[in-house]
């Protein structure tokens, strides 16, 4: 193998960067775990227990799984209508 790379949280690094979002800059720096924090902050499924630190149990890992889904829904959702609002909206 000539290359090995890790592309975890790519798109979130994309996001943040062409968004210039200080607060997403910040939490990657700290390296803040955006989807445990969500969960926590909107008391997802097991958000308890993920607070707690106690992120191996199943029902922390199920709520943190919904998390992650919503955030990849609104940066794709995003990045789907961004041509129509730019287009439509000035």
């Amino acid at each position: 193998m000539l290359v090995s790379c890790d592309a975890k949280a790519l798109e979130w690094l994309v996001a943040t960067w062409l968004s210039k979002d200080e607060t997403a800059t910040t939490e990657i720096i700290n390296n803040v775990d955006q989807h445990t924090d969500n969960q926590i902050k909107f008391k997802l499924p097991g958000w308890e227990l993920a607070q707690a630190g106690k992120t191996g149990e199943k029902e922390a890992k199920d709520g943190r799984l919904i998390a992650k889904t919503f955030v990849f829904r609104l940066i794709y959702l995003v990045l789907a209508i961004h041509p129509f609002l730019e287009k439509n909206i000035s």
